[in-house]
């Protein structure tokens, strides 16, 4: 299997989030060395606005085998914003290239692993109870960012003046990074669209 390498676009720096995500997904279907860039456009000049302009500019300034285009669902279905990346990407000489549309918010991909939570939250052993949503349930939550900020306040058992000045953001981004198996996902339409596709993807350019 060949080498290769793989960019992230993204609407910003939070979205660095879906890297680990993305590593473990690829480790699952492939054996081949590979490294992860996130788009950066702070060093464009000028700085690309919309997707489509993104997109081109980091097929430029981050040469790679893979361009992973991420876009949260939101309001939107996934096959409109699959459409949206697609139409965006389309007549651009652009490398191989898949979206990630976690439904709707990519805090949905991280609201499954209690002990992780507890972890990130910096109290591994913590005894406080905590009720994570059904994992069938969690594409339909409006809110998952706030779900997952109060899970870690709570998971933190911090009070007072330490609990106003947790960094929740932080404590996300390590989160992800904290899970070792992202394998429940695939009980998610959205993942399980993602992983199918990145697959092959990845059987395309020959990883």
């Amino acid at each position: 299997m060949n080498d290769f390498r793989y960019t992230l676009v993204c609407d910003g720096p939070s979205d660095q989030r879906l890297i680990p995500i993305i590593n473990w997904t690829i480790r699952q279907h492939s054996n081949a060395a590979f490294s992860p860039t996130w788009a950066d456009f702070s060093v464009a000049k000028p700085k690309p606005v919309g997707l489509r302009r993104r997109i081109a500019a980091a097929a430029d300034l981050f040469p790679c085998d893979l361009l992973i285009v991420h876009r949260d669902g939101e309001s939107a279905t996934l096959s409109e914003r699959k459409q949206e990346i697609l139409t965006s990407a389309q007549g651009q000489p652009l490398p191989t290239n898949i979206p990630v549309v976690p439904i709707r918010m990519q805090e949905t991909w991280l609201l499954f692993d209690l002990p992780a939570i507890r972890l990130a939250a910096g109290r591994p052993n913590g005894t406080g109870p905590l009720m994570l949503p059904a994992l069938k349930t969690i594409e339909g939550l409006p809110d998952a960012k706030g779900v997952l900020n109060r899970l870690i306040r709570a998971a933190s058992e911090a009070r007072g003046r330490r609990l106003r000045r947790m960094d929740t953001n932080k404590a996300i981004y390590r989160l992800s990074e904290l899970i070792r198996d992202f394998a429940p996902l695939r009980a998610l339409v959205a993942f399980s669209d993602f992983e199918t596709n990145l697959s092959k993807a990845l059987k395309r350019i020959g990883a």
